[in-house]
């Protein structure tokens, strides 16, 4: 495990796809831990293995409504396989003694600072191993070293728990450092999501310290009222037509406010039971290019998915699906706020989760079997680094 959790920041640096097999692979090494230590030794989160459980039914019973029936059960099993291995592997950490987890996170970390390692190296030379290795054409100045959005956003969720386990064992500068070196690296990709990300998980960090016993709900509650509510707001504050001006924002997030403006406005036509797992794909008008002069990046309205997972949730699942990914949300900022491996596990795990949650409903598709894999070896790490002997 080791071996394996070592090797995903480099593997996902050469293609962020590798990340899915290594999750799968974990999965194998946790069933044959438990063979040989005992199933009953499994994590047993009944409430958070439900929603998960409910999401996957949800999702197959919208394949009946669904615009492409194949599309949506094919969507609809790469979910349930995916959040099933993903369960599973963490449920194994207890399986675990420390020496085994202590491992497990050294080789995490072995593994991180060398795709960090990799990164700076494409930063600072124009990208020698992607480009002059691999053969990846280069497409100017605008967009960069956009390939390495991914694996860099990897990094800035393995940062947070590798920080925590930096400044457990008494390493504090050195955690501090490793917040640094991700967050100037993503800049320096020009990767602005995840820049932003990390800006607001850091300004979430320190609240989560003020008061174990209210600011975690406070929190949890904002972030399902946000998913609750994410339709509303491409109509009103997020309107393209109140915010682009020609000079701000960027290009991208020009389009991708265009993209959210048509999701809203699909979803408000089926709010209730959404448009059926994977829709997103093949919505009606979303192949339409947005044309607007003043949007120096003109895409269509809907490419593929749209760039945000509360926002495809309602769209393709309707009411039932965004009640479930707000519980869901929930429960991870009142754990991360709850978190028990010393003054600083809150701040940090805080700042993973809502990291987190700003990049999942600013880019990729929810259902994308890479990113969901990053958001489950991610959620791992924490729970090595915070599990104790004997754990509360």
């Amino acid at each position: 495990m080791a071996v394996v959790l070592g090797l995903s920041p480099v593997a996902c640096f050469f293609t962020e796809r590798a990340t899915t097999p290594v999750l799968l692979l974990l999965a194998v090494l946790v069933l044959a831990l438990a063979w040989r230590r005992g199933f009953r030794r499994l994590a047993a989160t009944p409430l958070a293995w439900g929603l998960l459980a409910a999401a996957v039914a949800w999702a197959g019973l919208s394949t009946l409504w669904s615009l492409d029936t194949g599309w949506a059960l094919g969507g609809t099993a790469k979910m349930a396989g995916n959040l099933g291995a993903g369960a599973l592997v963490l449920a194994g950490v207890p399986l675990l003694t420390g020496a085994e987890r202590r491992l497990a996170v050294g080789g995490l970390m072995a593994g991180a600072a060398l795709a960090l390692a990799l990164m700076a190296v494409e930063v600072v030379f124009g990208g020698p191993i992607t480009i002059g290795l691999m053969g990846i054409p280069y497409r100017g100045e605008i967009a960069g070293l956009f390939w390495l959005n991914q694996p860099m956003g990897f990094l800035l969720l393995l940062a947070w728990p590798i920080a925590l386990a930096l400044w457990i064992g008494g390493r504090e500068a050195i955690a501090v450092l490793t917040l640094i070196a991700a967050g100037v690296l993503t800049w320096a990709l020009t990767y602005r999501t995840g820049a932003m990300a990390f800006v607001i998980g850091l300004a979430a960090a320190p609240l989560a310290v003020l008061s174990r016993r209210y600011t975690g709900p406070i929190m949890a509650g904002a972030v399902a009222l946000v998913v609750l509510v994410a339709p509303v707001l491409p109509l009103t504050v997020l309107a393209p037509a109140r915010i682009i001006d020609g000079a701000w924002p960027s290009g991208a997030l020009q389009h991708r406010l265009y993209i959210w403006e048509f999701a809203a406005h699909r979803i408000a036509e089926k709010p209730l039971l959404g448009w059926g797992m994977n829709a997103a794909r093949i919505i009606p008008g979303g192949d339409t290019v947005v044309s607007n002069p003043a949007v120096p990046f003109n895409g269509t309205l809907m490419p593929l998915h749209p760039h945000n997972a509360a926002l495809q949730v309602w769209l393709e699942l309707g009411l039932p699906g965004a009640l479930i990914l707000a519980a869901l949300a929930a429960l991870a900022v009142l754990a991360a706020a709850r978190a028990r491996a010393g003054r600083m596990a809150p701040a940090l795990v805080t700042g993973q989760v809502v990291t987190a949650l700003v990049m999942m409903n600013q880019s990729y598709g929810i259902w994308q079997s890479w990113w969901l894999a990053v958001l489950w070896l991610a959620t791992l790490a924490t729970a090595l680094v915070l599990r104790r002997d004997p754990a509360p």
